[in-house]
């Protein structure tokens, strides 16, 4: 591990380089199938009792970013547990206030 690389202490992770890599998806981002990723996950799912975020159901849970702005480190508040088809449906939420807000012809 590079000396110079500061890890959050709340998620240790001894395998943790410092290096992230974008864009997101798990073909091309190694970040998404880590152990510090895995250990993340289970700690948002942990915190919200295992319970979907907006609908309050316990199955199928996947954790949700709610900016990008720390891919890779990531802090508590940035992400919540949402059932598979919240998640679905929040994503189909930004890409709507996305495209009202953008000009016309950008996306």
């Amino acid at each position: 591990m590079d000396p110079h690389v500061v890890q959050l202490g709340l998620w240790p992770d001894p395998t943790f380089d410092g290096n992230r890599t974008r864009p997101y998806r798990r073909k091309q981002n190694p970040y998404a199938g880590s152990k510090q990723w895995r250990c993340r996950r289970d700690e948002v799912i942990q915190r919200q009792r295992f319970r979907c975020w907006r609908c309050q159901r316990e199955e199928r849970l996947q954790v949700h970013h709610l900016t990008y702005d720390h891919l890779g480190d990531e802090r508590p508040s940035e992400l919540v547990a949402l059932c598979i088809t919240c998640h679905g449906v929040v994503h189909q939420d930004e890409q709507e206030a996305r495209r009202l807000f953008l000009p016309c012809g950008v996306l």
